[in-house]
C-alpha cells in the first residue's frame, strides 16, 4: 500500500532533522533576542555570518546554505522558538525547509523538494527518492 503525501513528508522531514540535529545543538549557542534583532530588525552582519559561519561547519561542502530568513518567538512565560530557513542543493535534489528550535527540541517545516529526473527513464518511487534524500543529506555533512 503507497503512502499518502502526508505521511512521505512526515518522513522527509523526520529524515531532515535527524541530519540537522548537530546544527540546531550550534544554533542553540547563539541568544535568542540576537535572533529577533536580526530577523525582525535586519540588524547585525556579524549574525548573518555566524549562522553562516555555523551552517558550512555542519555541512562542509556548501550544499547547504542559510535562506536569509527566519523567525524568533520570544514572549513572557514561554520558551523562546527561533526558525532558520535553509537551503540544499545535491546534484538532482532542491530542497528549501525551515529548522525550528528551542532550548530542548529541534523539529523541520519542509516547504518544497524537488527530485530531478535528468536522464532517468522513468520516475522514481516516492519511497525511492526519500531515501535519495536521505542519503544526500548524509553525504553533505562529510568533510569535502
Amino acid at each position: 500500500m503507497p503512502l499518502c503525501p502526508t505521511d512521505i513528508t512526515a518522513k522527509r522531514e523526520k529524515i531532515i532533522c535527524a541530519a540537522c540535529t548537530a546544527l540546531a545543538r550550534e544554533f542553540r549557542l547563539i541568544d535568542p533576542l540576537i535572533y529577533a534583532n536580526f530577523f525582525h530588525f535586519a540588524q547585525s552582519q556579524q549574525t548573518y555570518d555566524e549562522i553562516t559561519a555555523i551552517v558550512s561547519r555542519n555541512f562542509p561542502g556548501g550544499q547547504m546554505i542559510f535562506g536569509c530568513s527566519g523567525d524568533a518567538l520570544i514572549s513572557w512565560g514561554v520558551e523562546p522558538v527561533v526558525a532558520v530557513d535553509l537551503e540544499f542543493s545535491a546534484a538532482d535534489i532542491f530542497l528549501f525547509f525551515r529548522l525550528i528550535v528551542t532550548k530542548t527540541t529541534e523539529s523541520v517545516e519542509m516547504h518544497h523538494v524537488a527530485f530531478s529526473f535528468e536522464g532517468a527513464g522513468e520516475a522514481p518511487s516516492a519511497e525511492a527518492n526519500t531515501e535519495r534524500l536521505r542519503l544526500a543529506l548524509e553525504t553533505a555533512r562529510q568533510p569535502a
